[in-house]
């Protein structure tokens, strides 16, 4: 597949960034008889719940799963099976029939070591939020209060929690966790093959391009500075271009010559990515001229930052379940 050529264009940071935030939303609701902390443990059998939505055109809707503690590990279904797509450090070439671990190492509550792959790891800090007496819908759809709901997509459950069950308030003993940072231990190429990912370019002239791509990107002052970058690893050639504050690879700027051809690929830093910064490079984007619908995301995602949750407990996570008039 042939790629057009490179384009001085950046997915709406909002978007884009990985980190995820949580914290305690609603403060003001908090009184006097919510003040109980949470007996969280990492004893075997206990669970933790994500909580997602997603809306669209079409529908929206929330979703809850969860993860169980085995010897102070989570796994889920992917966990000891094929890569399925090859990773390139440094050290070594994993290709797609290596198994991948895909656990995550619970050295303590706010504490994960997340294992894909042989050395292919990330340190997760997080930090726990008591949730007692929390307004529920301004800690699952963090922002939406304030600013509404758009003409852009459907939002038949959220307003239904909203009108609902807008009062509601966790109970004693519900907690959360925030991801304050993630810290990839080692710099990774992600890549697959085949017609689909094949770029019809020679990588001398992509990596030329890329040189010449990241002036652009730093001359746009978007909020974000870019850092070009190459090299050969187990006889792999290699070129990027990434973000220093989050790793973000913009559209069509990293690629690696695998067997003879050039290949789209996603570089993974080790860098450490906070939320406190990213919370910080969004609302100095709030000043910059923006539409109205980029500058709403911008907001739903600092408020998520300050006020939503990335795992829940428990008892928080059964408190939302049992909001009967939602669709879990």
């Amino acid at each position: 597949m042939k790629m057009p050529v490179k384009k001085l264009l950046l997915s709406m940071v909002a978007t884009s960034l990985i980190l995820t935030g949580c914290g305690g939303g609603g403060g003001s609701d908090s009184d006097d008889h919510y003040s109980s902390e949470s007996k969280d443990s990492l004893a075997n059998g206990t669970r933790y719940y994500y909580v997602n939505y997603s809306t669209s055109h079409i529908t929206d809707k929330f979703k809850v799963s969860y993860v169980e503690v085995q010897n102070k590990q989570f796994k889920d279904l992917l966990s000891n099976k094929a890569l399925n797509h090859y990773i390139l450090t440094e050290t070594k070439l994993y290709t797609p029939n290596d198994i991948a671990q895909r656990t995550i190492d619970l050295d303590g509550l706010t504490h994960w070591t997340l294992n894909l792959i042989g050395n292919v790891k990330s340190d997760w800090r997080l930090e726990k939020v008591n949730l007692s007496g929390r307004n529920m819908f301004d800690t699952v759809l963090p922002g939406y209060r304030q600013l509404g709901f758009d003409q852009e997509n459907t939002y038949a459950n959220a307003r239904v929690f909203l009108n609902a069950y807008g009062k509601e308030k966790f109970p004693n003993g519900s907690s959360c966790y925030r991801i304050v940072s993630q810290k990839n231990l080692v710099d990774s190429l992600s890549f697959d093959v085949g017609a689909d990912y094949e770029i019809n370019q020679s990588f001398e002239d992509f990596d030329d391009d890329n040189m010449m791509y990241v002036d652009g990107l730093n001359a746009e002052n978007n909020g974000l500075s870019y850092r070009y970058a190459s090299g050969i690893w187990q006889s792999i050639p290699w070129s990027t271009i990434y973000d220093l504050d989050f790793g973000i690879n913009p559209n069509e700027g990293t690629a690696v010559e695998f067997q003879n051809k050039l290949y789209q690929a996603e570089f993974t830093p080790n860098i450490e990515k906070k939320s406190a910064q990213e919370y910080k490079i969004l609302g100095e984007l709030l000043t910059t001229n923006m539409d109205k619908q980029k500058k709403r995301e911008i907001q739903l995602r600092m408020a998520s930052i300050q006020s939503g949750c990335y795992i829940y407990n428990e008892t928080a996570a059964k408190s939302l379940v049992s909001l009967k008039a939602l669709d879990w």
